[in-house]
């Protein structure tokens, strides 16, 4: 294994330097209500381990999420290959960008785009094809490690603020995220994962910390969706002079088609499982992540944006081309490409991004349950109403005038 000194002289020839955010900000809330500011975020208790030039803050940016990774000090012997590789692979994504009629030979500037919904909404498809972007660097569900649970307030709402800090700056430090990855290894951005072969797929290389935060600051843009925290928390996110190139999408979608989803399509949600299963639950998200966003919208009205999955599925190339435009990027021609693809087939798979995009919009109506039509439209009749779904007395030889109203938001 070799010395770190050594280790760090390598990685100077491949290394490029990619503006990171950094959030700062002031308290400004009780823990009990949640974490307003990402000042507020306590210490964890600091096992000992070895000594650092700089010591870390204990509060908010640069605290460790998880302070009981026992780390190997120098990745393995192939991470220098791997990040050339990396590298290489996006200097060609910036050159097509360079070619590609869309731009006019102009590269947009570094964006960071959070996508923040709940499960069985949509996310899958949006990430995706946010990814299909050239030089997108993707961070798949950072969350998926609080299982199915929302992050709302307390000691969880403070986790979760804390490694989506650490992964929007390239910081991967978290001893439960890493094992997450190593589980499913799909969470880890495609490009980066295309040259980890199996006898690389060890903490010593393509799992290693400081390995994936120098391929993570090759890409000038990120991608992040989360389904397991309330969209309030991101609220310290936004109040951060330095962090103007992030934009959140609020993605939502009618709590008939997620409820269905959920209960038809995949295995993992029960009627044990009381975060998923129930409408009312899923309902009174909806309603608080609607007034975070108002509040959110009033003072930040260019960085944040709710989509409707309805609305962007029933006019995908529009929209697309709109909400790409809205986060500050370029259509371009991968992007339009992956649009043609993914909505002109339809897969019956639960995560696939693979949908006739009208079609699939009115499967539940085809499929729900009178039982469960009438469950969930008892618990969530205002919140419908609220994002301009229509009530309806049967889901007999409906067209999506029939559950779709214009949605208009009262800030």
């Amino acid at each position: 294994m070799r010395a770190s000194r050594g280790f760090y002289g390598m990685l100077a020839l491949v290394a490029v330097t990619i503006t990171s955010v950094m959030f700062i900000s002031g308290p400004s809330g009780g823990a009990g209500d949640g974490y307003n500011s990402l000042a507020q975020l306590p210490p964890h208790p600091a096992p000992p381990r070895r000594k650092m030039s700089k010591p870390r803050p204990r509060f908010g940016i640069g605290r460790r999420f998880e302070n009981t990774y026992n780390r190997i000090d120098t990745p393995g012997k192939h991470v220098t290959e791997i990040l050339q590789k990396v590298n290489s692979a996006v200097g060609r994504d910036l050159q097509i960008l360079r070619q590609d009629p869309q731009l006019e030979g102009k590269i947009p500037a570094a964006k960071q785009i959070v996508i923040v919904t709940t499960w069985r909404s949509g996310s899958t498809f949006m990430e995706a094809f946010f990814d299909s972007h050239p030089a997108m660097f993707d961070i798949y569900e950072p969350l998926s490690q609080f299982g199915l649970q929302r992050a709302r307030n307390g000691a969880q709402a403070a986790q979760a603020q804390a490694l989506i800090t650490d992964l929007l700056q390239c910081k991967y430090e978290s001893i439960k995220y890493l094992d997450k990855i190593k589980v499913i290894d799909s969470m880890m951005d495609p490009t980066v994962h295309s040259f980890c072969n199996k006898s690389m797929w060890r903490e010593d290389t393509c799992l290693h910390p400081e390995f994936l935060s120098k391929a993570c600051q090759f890409f000038p843009w990120k991608i992040l969706k989360i389904v397991r925290m309330d969209l309030g928390l991101l609220k310290p996110f936004l109040e951060s002079p330095v962090s103007s190139d992030l934009r959140i999408i609020y993605l939502v979608r009618d709590p008939r088609a997620v409820i269905h989803s959920r209960r038809a399509t995949v295995t993992w949600c029960k009627p044990t499982s009381v975060e998923c299963y129930f409408p009312s639950v899923l309902c009174q998200d909806m309603d608080n992540d609607l007034e975070s966003f108002k509040t959110l919208k009033k003072l930040y009205p260019d960085r944040i944006h709710l989509l409707r999955y309805e609305d962007f599925m029933n006019d995908v190339s529009n929209m697309a081309r709109n909400v790409t435009q809205w986060v500050g990027l370029t259509y371009t021609t991968s992007m339009e490409k992956f649009i043609e693809i993914h909505t002109s087939k339809e897969q019956n798979k639960p995560w696939t991004t693979s949908r006739k995009s009208k079609e699939h919009l009115l499967h539940w109506t085809r499929n729900m349950s009178s039982t469960d039509l009438v469950e969930v439209q008892d618990a969530c009749a205002d919140t419908m109403t609220n994002f301009g779904y229509k009530l309806v007395n049967g889901t007999k030889n409906l067209s999506l005038k029939d559950v779709l109203n214009e949605i208009i938001i009262d800030l």
